[in-house]
């Protein structure tokens, strides 16, 4: 089985950019990937049939429950799609919205000479990236993270990829950088 390689998560933080100011997100203090994640790609709506949030990473395990989460799959854009049928602005759908963004599967840091095995990913699924401050999305591209597919460093070839990047505040209450790997291009 081919193996996928991340490159460029040692990446400084003037490669990737961050805020101006000073601490953690200002880009004046040392980036570094903190976690790595596995799961599902989704854009998020609420019980109106509103989007609340596009491009979503949500546990693998979600299913449709015909209850509370309903999912689907757009036929024109092939984009996966979860509606919680509560409103947006009640607790269930906080609850619900929250429930299915946590527990997400860890991926296995390894180094480039490392022997097998590594964490299994699902074909179509998202890999999230949470680094120790936000980043530039102007800087995060196939150049400065690359996704490299093969069995051996002589074969290596670049995964085509989309590149979701997002802020997010971390449980530590400090600004996160989110690289989102979206392999499911089309």
């Amino acid at each position: 089985l081919p193996a996928v390689l991340l490159m460029g998560c040692g990446a400084t933080k003037s490669d990737l950019g961050g805020a101006i100011g000073t601490g953690a997100g200002s880009g004046k203090s040392t980036l570094f990937l903190e976690d790595r994640q596995w799961g599902r790609l989704v854009d998020v709506f609420d019980g109106d049939g509103l989007l609340v949030e596009a491009d979503v990473v949500i546990r693998e395990a979600v299913q449709s429950d015909g209850v509370l989460y309903t999912l689907g799959l757009n036929p024109i854009t092939q984009r996966e799609s979860l509606t919680i049928s509560a409103s947006s602005s009640t607790s269930t759908f906080t609850t619900a919205f929250s429930d299915a963004t946590s527990g997400l599967s860890s991926l296995q840091s390894k180094a480039f000479d490392e022997p097998a095995p590594f964490t299994k990913v699902a074909r179509n699924g998202s890999v999230k990236l949470i680094f120790s401050e936000f980043l530039d999305p102007a800087t995060v591209d196939r150049q400065t993270l690359q996704v490299l597919i093969g069995t051996s460093e002589e074969n290596f070839q670049s995964l085509e990829i989309r590149y979701v990047v997002k802020e997010g505040i971390g449980q530590d209450g400090q600004p996160k950088g989110i690289g989102i790997l979206d392999p499911t291009v089309s």
